[in-house]
Formats: structure tokens, C-alpha cells, sequence
């Protein structure tokens, strides 16, 4: 018996230590750190670096500096958005909230943090940057502006298989109009092309169109029909 019920407590133990590896990670990663002498201090956090295509990514940014000096989030926002590519960007600004800042206890130093939220647009394996902290000083006498290079992380973009495929899906045909788009993002293509109201209300206003430029043949030939039969009546063939 008492072996029996020490076997039972090994099962469950094991069942139990089972269940908690599965259990997911809430706690965010340090993604980057780094500094700048004088107590400039900067971190970059997010939940994960891996995603899906319909995942968005929130990073925050965690600056720390002294009173004399204070972030040009301007700049650094600037930095985070920029992109040299061609076509679609891989990631979209979807929204930015920065905080107040805040003294550290014990500290002549303050701390700030952006949280910044961008939602992917094409799978695959990129690099975020902000490129340069800069942090400007509240009165010129005897500062000078400090930076923080920033460091550089890998994001991977996955897409998701449960994703609506448009390569599954034959394009309907483009509106007859001299309007045509440069670029169009992933989302609004998939949207358009899954959108039966918009592929019907395309198509028949392409009708509409062909029909408004083609020749009124009916009516061509009803005027014909009149030019002969009045030409028949104004001069009789003669006997």
C-alpha cells in the first residue's frame, strides 16, 4: 500500500512539473541595453521577437538620464520608422504612447518610457533599430548633447497558417481608372481581394463603363432604318 500511494505521489509530481513547462511566458525580454557615461541608461523590452503576421509588436524603451538632459523622442521615433526599401514597408506604425517621466528614487536622475505598437506586413527576417538615443541638455552652460547608439534586433515574422491566402484567389480585374495605386499594403490587398461586395460593385462598374464607350449599334441602326424608309416615301422609285 504505501508503495503504491508513493508511486501515485511520483505521477502526479511528474504530471504536475509536465504541465508547468507548457505553461506560456508572460514576463517580457531585454531585447538591448546600453549606456552612456553621466547616469544615461536605455533598454528595449518586448514579449517576444518571434510573431505572426497578424501579431502586433510592442516594444518599449526604457530611457533613464539626468535632470539636465532630457530624450528628443522626435528624433528617436524617426529612427525606429525609417525605412530605405522599396515597395511595402515591413512594419506599420500602429500607435505610440509615451509616459511620464518619473524620478528615480534616490537619484538626481529621471526615467521615461515609449511604448511604441507595429503590426507586420510581410513575412520574413528583419532588423530594428532606433539608431541614435539623443538626449539634448535644458540649458546650453556647459552640456553638450549625449548619445546612446542603439543597438540592433532581429525580428522574425511568421505567417500564420490559418491566414487567409490570397494567392489562393484570382485578382479580379483592376477599376478602369487613370488612378492607379503605387503601393498598397498587405492588409488592404487581402481585404479587397477577400471582399466579394467590392469584387461585385468592381465588376459592375466595369460593365457600366465598357457599355458607356461602346458604340449605341441599336440606335445606329434604327436611324438607318428611318434615313431608308424616308428616302423610300420622299422618292418613289419610278415606273
Amino acid at each position: 500500500m504505501r508503495t503504491l500511494i508513493c508511486l501515485i505521489l511520483l505521477l502526479s509530481a511528474f504530471r504536475c512539473q509536465a504541465e508547468t513547462k507548457t505553461l506560456p511566458k508572460t514576463d517580457q525580454s531585454i531585447l538591448w541595453k546600453g549606456k552612456a557615461p553621466g547616469g544615461f541608461t536605455a533598454s528595449m523590452t518586448a514579449f517576444s521577437n518571434h510573431l505572426t503576421l497578424g501579431q502586433p509588436l510592442v516594444l518599449h524603451l526604457i530611457l533613464t538620464f539626468p535632470e539636465t538632459h532630457e530624450p528628443q523622442w522626435k528624433t528617436i521615433i524617426s529612427g525606429l520608422l525609417a525605412y530605405d526599401g522599396f515597395g511595402v514597408p515591413p512594419f506599420t506604425l500602429v500607435d505610440q504612447k509615451l509616459e511620464p517621466k518619473a524620478s528615480v528614487i534616490n537619484s538626481k536622475t529621471l526615467s521615461q518610457e515609449l511604448i511604441v505598437t507595429l503590426s507586420p506586413q510581410i513575412p520574413g527576417s528583419y532588423y530594428l533599430t532606433f539608431y541614435e538615443l539623443i538626449f539634448i541638455p535644458i540649458s546650453e552652460l556647459n552640456r553638450k548633447m549625449v548619445k546612446i547608439v542603439s543597438g540592433v534586433v532581429p525580428i522574425e515574422v511568421i505567417k500564420d497558417t490559418s491566414d487567409f491566402t490570397p494567392a489562393l484567389i484570382i485578382a479580379p480585374p483592376m477599376p478602369l481608372s487613370e488612378e492607379l495605386p503605387i503601393t498598397i499594403s498587405t492588409s488592404n490587398r487581402r481585404a479587397f481581394l477577400a471582399n466579394e461586395h467590392l469584387i461585385n460593385q468592381a465588376t459592375v462598374d466595369n460593365i457600366n463603363t465598357l457599355q458607356s464607350k461602346a458604340i449605341p449599334w441599336q440606335i445606329f441602326a434604327a436611324f438607318i432604318t428611318l434615313l431608308v424608309l424616308f428616302m423610300i416615301i420622299k422618292f418613289p422609285a419610278l415606273n
